[in-house]
């Protein structure tokens, strides 16, 4: 079993260790599908090279020697869920390789490298942990010069067996490079770099990562990060790194101040903040949602965070450490999702550790884990905030002197006090009286003398502190409303639908939301849906958000969407080649070559093959080879990358023939030993091959080749001729026979020539033929002699015309039959007249099974044969691999006929003298003929050799295009191009020209022109085949003169009061977005963003001073202003509220808000004495009060139905000052409530 150990840095300490290996998490939540490979793949085993002796082609190597020039090349395989430690394994070398085009899905480890250097990694899918948290996507370990680029990695399990872990993790390597790489959805987290130095991070995809982190930089150095894209994800800084400004998180800046001083930010959009030995820091108006950690700051001093929304983040929303005098007020840190690893209740929404002089003031903690933990902090002040739907409240470990007061501790009913506890001396829990405590929703003391403090204490879980002074109703919020919103998907599409969820916070609630989608549609609710009809690089989205106070207030906050247009329709065609370069027809056990061209839609896209027979392939160019004839269709199918998903697909039929039998040559030649001046004819026969057939003769003297299949020929001179008959078919196969024709002299004369002999037992009738020179003589006896039986008989035969000049040779054989006795022959002689010629007196047996061969000769010996010599051709000359070559043999001199023994060079033979042969992999090979000829005694050979090189299949031609957006662009707005490419080899290269003499670098770039017209942009793109591939696509785009920039704003309360915040609204049209807006309040103070909040110290006019600057080159500025009469606040007097009840028993059964704020509820307690009486009550309503008209309003709770709880005798007066009066009986029901207005 392999334990995986990892732990998470927070800033103040290593949290908690998680053994990987025992986790159990639902296999149903963690779906990982591969559907793009990165080209034709084969199953292959397990991969494990443990040294330089290990890179052979057992272990997947496919070409390379080793070096910086000429890298291992493991490229090519499919490793998918087999046993071992890691389903590729490179360890303990210091050679140059390369893996690519590889897909590892392991059930452990998917790639491992260990103890290498000069490795790199590209374009190839890997992935780890089929079982729970078992595995990692890649692991690199004490390894040098390594690159990781342009791989998938996605430890997130598997369909079949769930599972996942991290995604890549570099541990004490140096020299790393991780560029270009898509990395979501890992288990665990998707980028670990530990105790490594001199590592780039640059270009990379990273996110959904169900632990929430998407890098962790554990103990590094000299790492730098550059142009990476963190989405529901960031960064976790544990080492020292350099983390340029284009670091981006869910589309927003990722901010990274160190060592600094005087740092403000304030409005501005944020992804993450880091901020680390920083003093005097100011941040307000700002909203983190979906990092890891939303905002961290370590070893910070003199900082004021307010009016900060810091919710939804993985890992934790604030983690502030070894800091000083940090005070955090007006805040929202609400929402901690459940995190896989970690579960309900262990992450902390705000972590605040070993720091000193902490205020946490009026901000808002819900449906967090654990919502507030401080951890050996000392001198805090917990005050003004409201705890809600949290599983853990406040945490307090290792803390001094902390002061809890004012807070609103809302527990629910199955609350279990995790957290929510206090053993360690020092503390306080209340404020004094008549201040008070905190509130606590689940207190049951009671409150006799209305003062607003429960009688008696609240004791603190612990059993060490108590609350002296709880509070009996919520502590009234201090929280100036607070407004955000999110959008999903973070760039729509037109015709797709968007959903805006918006958040609020402080003010009064309930509220109500409006939107306005910036193309003249609005909406109202919280969560809304909109579906744009054209797209933007700058579609404006209000949210105003108004509360329930009086006056009410209002807040506006705006965000500019980039709506992208909807994609052209995605179109799909594809390309047939056959083995023979036929389009539409292949022979069975010959590969054709299917490639795929995708138009339209959304880059990149997946390729699916259906081939007709039953069999399925991926990608972009796919090589198939049938094994049964028939007509198939086959079917390419392109899914692109848009939301949604577009479809297309493409048909072809395809015809597959039977191989035809291999074409076959020979012929005969009559006489079959000739003379010189006699007519010689030869016949042919072709076999096998693709009917119907051409032929043609040559015969060796010299004279022109003759066509047909049969030719009569003469030769003028004696000699050896090599005779050949050539052969072809309609199917392009090629063959040919060749034999040594022997010509003779005529007879020199006219003599006469007698053969004589004695034949033994020469008895039965045509029992023995004679033959002379391959001729027949005779057949004796003519008849059945029985009286030649067991005795000597002479024979004599005439054979002047079967003789030569040279050698002869005379042949005596058996029939067969009557095998009893041996039939010899003696006393054989050749005479010419009295010449003897030839004799020879032995006795020789003659039998059923051997025959009697003489020579002799007349006249001079013929010439010997010419040299053996032996050629061949192929065709064609440079085979691609899995293409057929034809070799051709041809031979002369030696005697005829010939053998053809052949090498190729790859460990494969053959036999002929035209043969076939297919090479499986590119190389140059040796390829040897052996030719042996018929001599006697002794055969002759011949062997000659030829290199032969075999060439990779050539890449699909390369092709590309341009898409932009959005698609009427303006001068000085931002237009970003997309450039798509196909064929060739992938990956690419693209290098834009937008012709105003400015250029750019990769496969998405933004260009925004200065002045309107017409532009060529160009995009050269160039593959990584050897040689490259370039090519060039160009697109016209027009630009617009923008329109004149339009500025105005409003502002609520229309009559502000001194003291109380005054909200401004902004609106801005026209020019080029984004803007930069900037507010004078007319007091010596200002203000940023589209929605700005102010509060006037004074009553007095002001004028308000409203500036905006848009995104063009030249900039255009434009600036409006508004007198604004601010009026003196209601006098500090103090108001008191009485009235009559009537049945008023029920404890709480009525509510009473004044001006949206809850007052209180009455009774406190259940009062029966009060049933069917009228009863008196007053209270101080001082606090809720506001200058100009008041609303009060009495309801009912909605139980106890049967009697109106009415109201009479109702005053609001100011010390002996009646300010208003009303003695009429109002009835009060569970389905009526009571309002009164009043002014003051």
């Amino acid at each position: 079993m392999i334990i995986l150990i990892f732990t998470r840095i927070t800033g103040r300490k290593r949290l908690f260790t998680i053994l990987l290996a025992f986790l159990m998490i639902g296999s149903s939540l963690l779906i990982f599908s591969p559907e793009v490979r990165a080209g034709s793949q084969v199953p292959h085993s397990v991969i494990a090279i443990n040294s330089d002796s290990g890179f052979t082609a057992a272990n997947g190597v496919t070409g390379g020697t080793g070096t910086a020039s000429d890298p291992y090349v493991i490229s090519g395989w499919s490793i998918e869920y087999q046993f071992g430690s890691a389903q590729l394994s490179v360890s303990n070398t210091r050679a140059c390789f390369v893996v690519r085009n590889v897909t590892a899905y392991g059930r452990s480890n998917g790639i491992t490298l260990s103890n290498v250097t000069n490795g790199r990694l590209e374009n190839l899918e890997s992935a780890g942990g089929a079982a729970y948290g078992s595995g990692i996507g890649i692991l690199v370990t004490g390894s040098n010069n390594v690159s990781i680029t342009s791989v998938q990695v996605s430890s997130s399990g598997t369909p079949r067996e769930g599972g996942g872990g991290p995604g890549i993790i570099i541990q004490d390597s140096t020299n790393v490079v991780v560029a270009n790489n898509y990395i979501p959805g890992n288990l665990g987290t998707d980028l670990s770099i530990y105790g490594s130095t001199n590592i780039t991070v640059t270009g990379n995809y990273i996110g959904g990562s169900q632990m929430g982190d998407g890098m962790d930089l554990g103990g590094s150095t000299n790492v730098t990060l550059s142009g990476n894209s963190f989405h529901n994800s960031g960064l976790v800084l544990g080492g020292t790194a350099t983390i340029k400004s284009d670091n981006t998180v869910n589309g927003r800046p990722l901010y990274y101040y160190h060592d600094c001083s005087h740092l403000t930010l304030a409005g501005v959009p944020v992804g993450q903040l880091i901020v680390k030995n920083c003093s005097n820091v100011q941040l307000s108006d700002l909203s983190v949602a979906g990092s890891s950690i939303g905002i961290a700051m370590y070893g910070v001093h003199n900082v004021l965070m307010e009016n900060v929304s810091s919710t939804s983040n993985f890992v934790m929303n604030l983690d502030l450490g070894g800091s000083t005098n940090v005070t955090i007020e007006h805040s929202d840190f609400s929402v901690m999702p459940q995190n896989f690893f970690d579960g309900p209740g262990s992450l902390d929404a705000v972590s605040i550790y070993s720091s000193n002089t902490t205020v946490v003031d009026g901000s808002r903690f819900d449906s967090a884990q654990q919502a507030l933990h401080l951890g050996s902090d000392n001198n805090a002040t917990v005050s003004g905030n409201t705890f809600s739907n949290d599983n853990g409240m406040l945490c307090l470990s290792s803390s001094t002197s902390v002061r809890i007061f004012h807070n609103n501790f809302l527990i629910s009913p199955d609350y279990t006090w995790f957290c929510l506890s206090d053993t360690q001396p020092g503390h306080s829990w209340d404020n004094g009286f008549p201040s008070g405590g905190n509130y606590w929703s689940n207190y049951t003391g009671s409150d006799p003398d209305n003062d607003g403090i429960g009688d008696t204490p609240q004791p603190v879980p612990g059993g060490v502190y108590q609350d002296r002074y709880p509070l009996m109703n919520p502590y009234p919020a201090s929280i100036s409303l607070t407004i955000e919103f999110n959008w999903t998907p973070l760039y729509p599409m037109t015709g797709q639908t968007a959903t805006f969820i918006a958040s609020a916070v402080g003010g009064v609630a309930p509220y109500s939301y409006s939107w306005n989608f910036g193309d003249g549609s609005t909406g109202s609710g919280r969560s809304v849906t909109h579906v744009y009809s054209q797209g933007s690089f700058s579609m404006k989205v209000l949210l105003t958000v108004t509360d329930s106070a009086s006056p009410h207030a209002s807040q506006t906050t705006l965000h500019y969407l980039i709506v992208h247009s909807a994609p052209a329709t995605l179109a799909a065609s594809f390309t047939s080649t056959s083995q023979t370069g036929q389009s539409s027809t292949v022979v069975v056990g010959q590969w054709m070559r299917f490639d795929a061209t995708a138009s339209g839609g959304t880059s990149p896209y997946s390729y699916s093959w259906n081939f007709g027979d039953g069999t399925t392939s991926t990608g972009l160019e796919v090589f198939h080879t049938y094994t049964s004839p028939g007509t198939l269709t086959v079917a390419l199918t392109i899914n692109d990358s848009g939301s949604p998903q577009q479809t297309a697909s493409a048909q072809k039929v395809i015809t597959v023939t039977n191989s035809p039998a291999v074409l076959t040559a020979s012929f005969v030649h009559s006489p079959s030993s000739p003379q010189t001046g006699q007519a010689i004819t030869f016949t042919g026969t072709i076999g096998g091959g693709t009917p119907p057939y051409s032929s043609y003769w040559t015969f060796g003297d010299g004279s022109p080749a003759v066509l047909g299949s049969s030719a009569t020929h003469t030769f003028p001179a004696p000699g050896s001729y090599l005779v050949t008959f050539y052969a072809s078919d309609t199917g392009s196969q090629t063959a040919s026979s060749q034999q040594t024709v022997t010509v003779t002299s005529s007879q020199p004369s006219s003599s006469t020539y007698i053969l004589a002999w004695q034949g033994y037992d020469w008895d039965g009738g045509h029992e023995e033929t004679v033959h002379l020179n391959g001729q027949t003589v005779a057949s004796l006896p003519s008849t059945g002699i029985s009286a030649n039986g067991g005795t000597w008989v002479s024979f004599l035969l005439n054979v002047t015309s079967f003789v030569v000049k040279g050698t002869n040779t005379l042949t005596f054989t058996h029939a067969g039959w009557d095998c009893g006795v041996s039939d010899n022959v003696r006393n054989l002689q050749v005479t010419s007249g009295t010449s003897v010629v030839y004799a020879n007196s032995t006795s020789y047996p003659l039998s059923c099974t051997q025959s009697l061969t003489y020579t002799f000769n007349i006249g001079a010996a013929p010439p010997p044969p010419p040299p053996l010599s032996a050629s061949f051709t192929n065709s064609p000359t440079t085979p691609m691999v899995g293409q057929s070559d034809r070799f051709t043999a041809t031979a002369s001199g030696g005697v005829s006929p010939y053998a053809y023994a052949w090498s190729f060079g790859d460990g494969s033979t053959g036999s002929g003298a035209s043969v076939t042969h297919t090479y499986s992999a590119a190389g140059s090979y040796t390829v040897a003929l052996t030719v042996t000829d018929s001599a006697t005694p002794t055969a002759d050979k011949q062997t000659v050799t030829k290199s032969v090189a075999v060439a990779a299949p050539s890449p699909p031609p390369l092709g590309a295009s341009i898409t932009y957006s959005p698609a009427n662009p303006v001068a000085g707005q931002i237009i970003t191009f997309s450039a798509s490419a196909t064929g060739g080899v992938s990956p690419y290269s693209y290098n834009w020209s937008f012709s105003d003499g400015t250029t750019g670098v990769g496969q998405f770039t933004s260009h925004s022109y200065s002045a309107q017209g017409t532009y060529t942009v160009t995009v050269t793109v160039s593959d990584s085949a050897s040689p490259a591939q370039t090519v060039t696509a160009t697109k016209s785009v027009v630009v617009s003169a923008p329109p004149p920039l339009t500025i105005g704003f409003s502002y609520s309360p229309s009559n502000p009061v001194a003291g109380s915040p005054v909200t401004f609204t902004s609106s801005e049209t026209g020019g080029v977005p984004p803007y930069s807006l900037s507010w004078n309040f007319g007091d010596g103070t200002t203000g940023v963003s589209g929605s700005a909040g102010h509060t006037y110290s004074s009553p007095g006019t002001y004028s308000v001073v409203f500036t905006v600057k848009d995104s063009a080159s030249p900039q255009n500025i434009q600036t409006t202003s508004q007198m604004i009469t601010v009026s003196a606040p209601v006098p500090s007097s103090t108001y008191n509220l009485s009235w009559q009840g009537y049945d008023w028993d029920g404890g709480g059964e009525v509510t009473i808000t004044l001006n949206g704020h809850l007052v209180t509820k009455l009774p406190s307690v259940n009062s029966p004495q009060n049933a069917g009486l009228w009863a008196s009550f007053s209270l101080n309503i001082t606090a809720y009060l506001v200058k100009g008209t008041n609303t009060l309003t009495f309801t009912h709770a909605g139980w106890d139905c049967s009697v109106s709880d009415n109201v009479r005798n109702l005053q609001v007066t100011s010390g002996t000052t009646v300010i208003y009066s009303n003695p009429t009986v109002s009835p009060l029901s569970c389905t009526q409530s009571l309002t009164y207005t009043f002014t003051i």
